[in-house]
């Protein structure tokens, strides 16, 4: 999937509870991987006494891949949100991954949900992809937790 398939939808500040919540009711138990960019393009560094301005693409770092999607829980403190991804594999485990997002965009692919990106407050970019994108309505079945 390249960048030029999908298309970014942001969503205002005011709607990022609630967009999480339709996510979650939408998505649960979907396959999912999620990575981490880090800000670090474009950041100047110091070589022999002269400052560059360092021109690489930040690299992609995978923090999970393959994992169903249980949770996605919302909360604010002091104005600051933070969202937590509960996930799990097919063994039973559980693991939660949190963002602190300062923007929030639903990734689409002809029609159909892709996934959820996050720019953090530190810069860096979280990003929660499906296995397959599609329309939840197209498909059919229960994951095992379901029933």
């Amino acid at each position: 999937m390249t960048e030029i398939d999908n298309r970014l939808e942001s969503i205002p500040r005011q709607r990022w509870q609630d967009t999480c919540e339709r996510f979650l009711n939408r998505h649960r138990g979907w396959l999912v991987s999620i990575s981490e960019t880090p800000a670090s393009a474009g950041a100047d560094t110091e070589v022999e006494g002269q400052s560059e301005r360092s021109t690489s693409e930040p690299q992609q770092r995978e923090l999970v891949s393959g994992v169903a999607l249980h949770n996605l829980v919302f909360a604010e403190s002091d104005g600051a949100p933070e969202l937590t991804f509960v996930l799990g594999d097919s063994g039973g485990s559980e693991t939660s991954l949190s963002v602190q997002p300062q923007a929030i965009m639903l990734e689409r692919q002809d029609h159909a949900d892709a996934g959820i990106r996050f720019e953090q407050r530190d810069g860096n970019q979280v990003r929660v992809l499906f296995r397959v994108p599609a329309v939840p309505e197209a498909l059919d079945g229960l994951t095992d937790h379901e029933l």
